[in-house]
């Protein structure tokens, strides 16, 4: 398709095929708002069953799912839009160029929010008001066990 394009002016290719960016960028917006929507649904259910400590832990989760999914599906539908509006003037390219950025900081956040999340859990799991969890040390632990073999022949005569 393309490579079809690339004989053609701008404009008459995004007039033959404008009706497949909108529907990429359609089926886009509303595949982000559904899995985002959907991992908020299903964390909330399982909140609900949840311990005290863990329900802080899913309700950081919910928090973290809302922010780097609310971002990206706001930001396709925005796109979404000014495509429609303004197809001629290649401003929704600022957004071609933008989203998949936005896609990888935000990977790149829930990534890095692991290590706090983990520290936070720790520090509930650890505090002797909410947990009876006696804090151990927390450098790792190494075992060796040494393994030998026998070996018995007899030899009878």
């Amino acid at each position: 398709m393309f490579a079809y394009g690339i004989h053609k002016p701008i404009p008459v290719f995004l007039t033959e095929w404008g009706w497949l960016f909108d529907t990429v960028w359609a089926v886009s917006a509303v595949n982000d708002l559904l899995i985002a929507g959907t991992l908020v649904f299903l964390l909330y259910q399982r909140r609900n069953q949840s311990l005290e400590r863990t329900a802080a832990v899913v309700d950081k989760l919910i928090q973290w799912t809302i922010e780097t999914g609310v971002v990206t599906s706001i930001s396709s539908i925005a796109m979404l839009g000014v495509f429609l509006s303004m197809r001629f003037n290649f401003v929704w390219m600022a957004f071609f160029v933008v989203i998949p950025r936005l896609f990888s900081i935000s990977l790149f956040a829930s990534l890095n929010s692991r290590a706090a999340l983990r520290l936070a859990s720790n520090r509930e799991a650890t505090d002797p008001k909410t947990s009876p969890v006696i804090e151990m040390n927390s450098r790792p632990i190494s075992l060796s066990i040494p393994m030998s073999t026998v070996t018995t022949t007899s030899c009878d005569d």
